[in-house]
């Protein structure tokens, strides 16, 4: 638990935070449906509300507590709808209304302690947190477990880093381990995390929490649960944190995603501004192509430039697709209908997967430069042939 409460708070020191989990109307609903895939979270093709949206939950929500005052999942809604706009004074007058009528109650303490924590009185939210970790450790898929890690990684990074920059965390960790002079047993433990090549075993967060430490029986997490922690990260937080996009980008290398990780650090260095760091994402990205092919059957590279066009065309479905979204809850909200309801019933399920506009085309060449190869090797066979015809003729006629 301690470990926790320290992740927690280094994360607060952190310009891009691992954000907290809140909990109202749309928590479990969400759950049901499930985590999207790793391309949808990292483009934001998956059901989320518009700004607007919380606006009109608001009032919808001070309305119904006219009503019913004493409303512990009104008052939960209310809360984290001012959150999520940013007014974390209003949504912590709201958690304390709440924690006077159930101060032992999961979601609002888990509530109270997130609202703390953005609105900066980090100690008295630490103490919430830690509440609510021992009321339900296992609420949200048990992602707080792979945040923790997440969070001591981020930690270690920090304490080995030589320079001010801090991200991507596998590039402060190479430089760090260049400049250390006499490192001490417990760094030398993780000199792999920014050493080891694509293609030879995890590598940066990946290593961090699936590997066993010198002296472990085992590993922090496997890589399922990790991947699967980060993904609900991203699915119920913030799904541009560079910090994420990284884990996410690690973690598919691990595991062999080599495209898809490329996307996710391509993904990473859009949302920082530091261009040195965009330049390090775009290096990262790039190192997870090598001897990656255009397609099956090919000796031909797949270059940065075409994963970063297909991404860019991937983004634009994903932005058209939760346009449309955000179009259907203002018309809800102007027609006065009851959003939730109708929100719930028209996107029950999360939307189709995105497909790669290299799908189709690659399976194409890829079809078509085999049946070039196979008609190639199909001439020379029976050209072959047909010279063995013709010498075994001309043998037949010397016979005779």
């Amino acid at each position: 638990m301690f470990r926790y409460l320290v992740c927690i708070v280094s994360s607060l020191l952190w310009l891009v935070p691992l954000e907290a989990c809140l909990w109202d109307y749309d928590t479990l609903k969400a759950e049901r449906r499930g985590i999207p895939g790793a391309l949808e979270l990292m483009t934001g093709k998956f059901v989320r509300h518009s700004p607007e949206y919380y606006e009109w939950r608001i009032q919808d929500r001070l309305e119904k507590l006219n009503k019913d005052p004493d409303s512990l999942p009104l008052l939960d809604d209310l809360g984290v709808a001012y959150d999520k706009l940013g007014q974390h004074e209003r949504a912590l007058d709201i958690a304390r209304r709440a924690e006077a009528l159930d101060p032992d109650r999961y979601e609002t303490v888990a509530n109270l302690g997130t609202f703390l924590i953005h609105a900066g009185q980090l100690q008295e939210g630490l103490a919430y947190i830690r509440r609510a970790i021992e009321i339900n450790p296992d609420a949200h898929f048990g992602r707080e477990i792979v945040q923790q890690h997440l969070v001591e990684y981020v930690l270690l990074v920090r304490k080995l880093s030589t320079t001010e920059g801090t991200l991507p965390m596998q590039v402060q960790l190479e430089r760090a381990f260049r400049e250390v002079v006499d490192p001490g047993l417990e760094d030398l433990q993780y000199y792999s995390l920014s050493h080891r090549p694509v293609g030879l075993g995890p590598r940066g967060f990946a290593a961090y929490a699936t590997l066993p430490l010198e002296g472990a029986e085992e590993a922090f997490l496997t890589q399922e649960e990790a991947l699967t922690g980060v993904l609900g990260m991203m699915r119920f937080g913030n799904y541009r944190s560079p910090i994420l996009l990284e884990a996410l980008g690690d973690l598919l290398v691990a595991q062999g995603d080599l495209r898809l990780a490329a996307r996710a650090y391509l993904r990473a260095a859009d949302e920082v501004e530091s261009e040195e760091a965009k330049a390090a994402f775009r290096e990262l990205a790039e190192g997870s192509l090598r001897r990656q092919t255009l397609h099956m059957g090919t000796h031909r590279n797949l270059s940065l430039a075409q994963v970063n066009s297909f991404l860019n065309t991937e983004q634009a479905k994903a932005e058209s697709w939760f346009a449309r979204l955000r179009e259907q809850e203002l018309s809800w909200i102007a027609a006065g209908e009851d959003v939730d309801q109708l929100f719930q019933e028209k996107y029950a399920k999360e939307p189709a997967a995105l497909a790669s506009p290299s799908g189709w085309a690659t399976s194409m060449a890829a079809f078509l430069h085999v049946l070039f190869i196979g008609l190639i090797l199909f001439a020379i066979a029976f050209g072959i042939l047909s010279l063995l015809r013709a010498i075994g003729k001309g043998l037949n006629r010397l016979k005779t």
